[in-house]
């Protein structure tokens, strides 16, 4: 029995050692040494080839479903060590899928990147939320990372479909019937809504590209100065009167030969003035100049385009913002009031107040209407506009407060 334990012994011990060992797989952490400038460059490259895909591929129809594209963003860079990448949820508010992406870093000489972006369709407005990270390592602790967040929304065009539509009517004995077409209200096609999601990532990465060209040509600077000069204030009581501001900024960066781009400007909506302004600098090296330009003067609604154009080596370069500022008042945009006379004799007239049948069907509408009530429990009655009238100057200048404050924000959220 001995012998045969023996016999056991010496086989087990001879399967051990013949045997190949178990081995757990090993992560091996690069070795990589890059200073911050450089992996700027990097990672700045990696964005502009990813921003590039997406030039000039606006989908076929757009124009048709949607209108006042207009798109912000934002980037910001910052450096961190590896062990505190949880930190930055709390730091920078990025979600933990990116995070979570981002820890892979300590194992490559690569940049990582990663999109995610939400789509919302409400009634009569589009919009699409993105942010785009960008990571790479500088040295085996720490991390450097660029992250852009941006938003592109458009203002939708309601759809119809025509329906055949039969009417009869009797004239004594005779039946008399004739067919007309009719215009009804429908809501977006799936492929439709494709289509306007398409052209809001196209306008957002559009958007980024301008803003990554700032950085090559060091405007950024000259654009922050420039757009906190124009920053106006809101009016103390301005919340008494507006319901609902709608702010559409169009960010861009261009090119422009020396010669030759008048038409170039006036497509864009540049005035004479401002043409022969930037014409000035086209003789001079290294002059830029800052324009600003009205294109629509209302009372609920405001248009302006603000611009820096700078001459360099062989070509002008200008960036501009359009802005295009609405703003709904409360017995407009919420409810609608008209005058009847309660008989003729009496000089006062009585005031009917209605929903307005058009807020009904939008819920931004409705829940714009809502929180202003809130704030405003006594709303104002215009009384025929007198009100309206009296507190115009107010009404104007917090259009315009909105358009110059949101412009301004665009351009101190751009941090190289």
């Amino acid at each position: 029995m001995s012998k045969i334990k023996l016999l056991i012994l010496i086989l087990t011990f001879t399967l051990i050692t013949s045997s190949p060992l178990l081995t757990f797989k090993e992560h091996t952490i690069p070795n990589l040494k890059l200073s911050k400038e450089e992996a700027k460059t990097k990672i700045f490259s990696f964005l502009r080839e990813q921003a590039k895909k997406y030039i000039s591929k606006y989908p076929k129809g757009l124009s048709n479903l949607a209108t006042n594209l207009a798109s912000t963003t934002s980037i910001k860079l910052d450096q961190l060590e590896i062990s505190s990448i949880d930190s930055l949820k709390q730091t920078h508010n990025l979600p933990d899928d990116i995070i979570i992406k981002f820890k892979a870093i300590k194992y490559t000489n690569n940049e990582i990147s990663f999109e995610l972006f939400t789509f919302k369709n409400i009634k009569s407005n589009s919009n699409i939320d993105n942010i785009f990270g960008v990571v790479t390592r500088i040295d085996k602790n720490n991390i450097f990372f660029a992250y852009v967040r941006g938003n592109a929304k458009a203002k939708l065009i309601t759809q119809f479909d025509t329906i055949r539509v039969k009417k009869c009517r009797k004239i004594l004995f005779v039946k008399k019937c004739r067919h007309s077409n009719r215009k009804v209200k429908r809501g977006f096609k799936a492929n439709e809504l494709n289509i306007i999601q398409d052209g809001l990532m196209a306008k957002f990465y559009e958007t980024l590209n301008s803003v990554l060209d700032l950085d090559q040509q060091k405007m950024i600077d000259i654009f922050k100065k420039y757009s906190r000069k124009l920053i106006k204030q809101f009016p103390s009581n301005y919340k008494r009167f507006i319901v609902n501001p709608q702010t559409y900024l169009n960010f861009r960066t261009i090119y422009l030969n020396l010669n030759n781009f008048e038409d170039q400007l006036k497509k864009i909506g540049f005035n004479n003035d401002s043409i022969n302004k930037i014409k000035s600098i086209s003789n001079q090296k290294g002059k830029s100049i800052e324009l600003y330009q009205t294109i629509k003067d209302e009372l609920l609604t405001q248009h302006f385009i603000v611009s820096v154009a700078l001459n360099i080596e062989k070509n002008i370069i200008l960036s501009y913002a359009i802005g295009r500022g609405e703003v709904k008042l409360y017995y407009d945009y919420c409810y609608y009031a008209y005058q009847v006379k309660k008989r003729k004799r009496l000089r006062k007239k009585k005031v009917l107040v209605e929903k307005n049948e058009v807020c009904l069907d939008d819920d931004q509408c409705l829940s714009s209407c809502e929180e202003f009530k809130k704030i405003n429990p006594n709303p104002i009655n215009p009384l025929s506009g007198k009100e309206v009238e009296k507190n115009k100057k107010i009404i104007k200048e917090s259009v315009i407060a909105e358009l110059t404050q949101g412009i301004n924000k665009i351009l101190e959220d751009i941090q190289f």
